[in-house]
């Protein structure tokens, strides 16, 4: 992985060369950042949302497809926007402003909504599959996709599991069938989103004998 690569470098001594050791790896090392006001949560993950469908359009329309451009572009670009949405729902949970708690909390659901919408984009589905790349002996994937020679393990794998997603997603079912799966997922996804909330909402006291708490402190 790369944190363990990262680790095994002895050289770094502060944050600013763990930075350029991250940036030599193709990386970023960052700490996140944490709106303080609801209005800054919302533009955060609404902003991230915006650039993502942009990078979506791109690799749906990329005129010479590789590897890099598809693929590997489709994963950062959601991981991108999962740690905006995972920055969300730490402030859903710890804030202290009940406001903010709300704004994180329907930020959370704009993302898992965007989230299972990627697993519909047909145009990028496409691209993918139209990926011009060989086979090679020893690996199958699936359905009529290959994969490009001297890519990493991790790539292959990559490649294999994003047009697994996609084909239980529906995408090779007809668009009718594709749109009612669709909505049942994203039906899911707030349902879910709802309950996290009402959990974290909860204040139903919890009644604990004398017995039951011993070895904690008074």
């Amino acid at each position: 992985s790369l944190l363990l690569r990262l680790v095994s470098t002895a050289s770094a001594t502060s944050l600013e060369d763990w930075r350029a050791i991250a940036r030599e790896k193709g990386t970023e090392l960052r700490a996140p950042d944490f709106p303080t006001i609801s209005q800054a949560m919302t533009r955060t993950m609404d902003e991230a949302l915006a650039t993502a469908n942009v990078e979506l359009s791109e690799i749906a329309n990329v005129s010479t497809p590789t590897f890099s451009n598809t693929f590997a572009a489709l994963d950062y670009t959601r991981w991108k926007a999962q740690c905006v949405a995972n920055t969300a729902a730490l402030i859903a949970q710890v804030s202290d402003k009940a406001e903010l708690r709300a704004a994180a909390q329907q930020a959370q659901e704009k993302f898992q909504a965007w989230n299972v919408s990627v697993d519909y984009r047909a145009d990028v589905y496409h691209a993918l599959k139209n990926l011009k790349i060989e086979r090679n002996t020893g690996f199958q994937p699936v359905r009529q996709a290959g994969f490009q020679p001297k890519v990493e393990v991790e790539d292959r794998k990559l490649l294999e599991d994003t047009l697994r997603d996609f084909h239980r997603a529906g995408l090779d079912v007809s668009p009718a069938k594709r749109l009612e799966i669709e909505q049942l997922r994203k039906d899911l996804a707030s349902t879910t989103a709802k309950f996290d909330d009402n959990i974290n909402a909860a204040q139903a006291p919890l009644t604990f004998t004398r017995a039951e708490l011993q070895g904690l402190s008074e």
